[in-house]
């Protein structure tokens, strides 16, 4: 793709990718129409936007932002640049993540003094936590049908994929690696889970059926990938590459 950034997200329409775009050490929230290559920040700040997350219909992105001291979760509207603060805790508030129906959203909060994941309204009301361990549980992402949340969770050592039921309940560790795993993205027809999978060496992008069957690596080893997004058509996921110092979005064969 050629594009410098990071933390990229595929439009439901496929059309668009919102991404970060760094600006002297800090992030806007950008977004590339990919039949022009063109880019156009959509939220910008003095301080650090980061972590966009479309939501279903495409007329919103949340993000989240330090802007107001702590980190928070907000909402932007790409085509006006309406922004709307969601959280206002002291503690760390990030990783958004749309329901399907566009009336939720989860995230990861220390609000509890542990980082676990919560829910609230796409309105910002009604939040509470999904998790409640001492063991972090991390970067949620809703299944395609809504009746699953997967996540990454310390709660059995080191950080492996898990799902949830939307309520909380009934976790499920998918994931046995002795390696870091975090950031798990599902596909548009539910079906595979693509995640981060990190060593002292190198950080891939692997790939497993939705029940954890048949992991394995999407990326060649000795690279450098980060935070997965599927194209709706599930042929492409779109990730960062760190390329020396750089970042770039780059894509990736779902078949592999």
């Amino acid at each position: 793709m050629g594009i410098c950034g990071r933390a990229p997200a595929w439009s439901p329409d496929g059309r668009r990718v919102a991404y970060v775009q760094m600006r002297e050490g800090r992030g806007d929230i950008a977004v590339v129409d990919l039949a022009t290559r063109k880019s156009r920040i959509v939220a910008a700040s003095e301080a650090s936007d980061d972590c966009p997350a479309w939501s279903p219909k495409g007329d919103k992105i949340a993000f989240q932002s330090d802007r107001a001291g702590s980190m928070d979760i907000y909402v932007v509207s790409p085509a006006s640049g309406r922004t709307t603060q969601l959280t206002k805790a002291p503690s760390f508030d990030g990783f958004p993540a749309w329901s399907p129906d566009g009336t939720k959203i989860t995230y990861q909060s220390e609000a509890s003094g542990h980082m676990n994941i919560w829910v609230m309204d796409a309105d910002g009301d009604h939040k509470a936590p999904l998790t409640t361990g001492k063991a972090a549980d991390t970067t949620p992402a809703w299944s395609r049908d809504g009746k699953l949340v997967a996540f990454a969770s310390r709660r059995a050592g080191r950080s492996n994929i898990w799902v949830m039921q939307p309520t909380g309940t009934s976790p499920v560790r998918l994931t046995r690696s002795r390696q870091h795993e975090w950031r798990p993205a599902w596909s548009p027809d539910g079906r595979r889970i693509a995640s981060v999978r990190s060593s002292v060496k190198d950080t891939d992008i692997w790939v497993m059926t939705a029940r954890g069957k048949h992991q394995h690596p999407l990326t060649p080893a000795g690279a450098r990938y980060f935070d997965p997004s599927w194209s709706p058509d599930g042929n492409w996921l779109v990730a960062e590459r760190q390329v020396g110092a750089e970042s770039v979005l780059g894509l990736i064969p779902s078949h592999q």
